[in-house]
């Protein structure tokens, strides 16, 4: 536990050099920073969770239900859409389970348009 205290001068002065003519006017900080009851900062949280609540709309998406609707398509086959929540979920919070799932939806649309190539390229060759 760190103490500072108020020199002669108005100035605070840490842990080296502190004035000991000055014990009256100590106090005690722990190391986040905090004096001990001064300032309870809990009652003032409550109030502007519920401000800041009643400012964001509903149908925002957030990042973890994007990149929920892009399992969805995916697991419906459907690589564009699920390719494209996925970048929306990166856009709104950059996590590696997102760029993993992008990635994996762009692997999925390459060896569709591969197949699609594969077959036309058959469908040629036998007319």
């Amino acid at each position: 536990m760190l103490q500072f205290t108020k020199a002669s001068s108005s100035r605070l002065t840490g842990p080296v050099g502190v004035d000991k003519a000055a014990k009256a006017d100590t106090k005690s900080f722990d190391r986040a920073g905090n004096s001990p009851g001064l300032y309870d900062l809990s009652k003032i949280s409550d109030p502007l969770n519920r401000l800041h609540g009643s400012f964001v709309p509903e149908d925002v998406p957030d990042a973890a239900s994007e990149k929920d609707l892009g399992n969805e398509f995916f697991k419906q086959k459907k690589f564009k859409e699920a390719r494209d929540c996925y970048s929306r979920s990166i856009a709104l919070s950059p996590t590696a389970v997102a760029y993993a799932n992008r990635a994996m939806a762009n692997i999925k649309l390459r060896r569709q348009a591969y197949i699609t190539y594969l077959i036309f390229e058959f469908e040629v060759k036998e007319r």
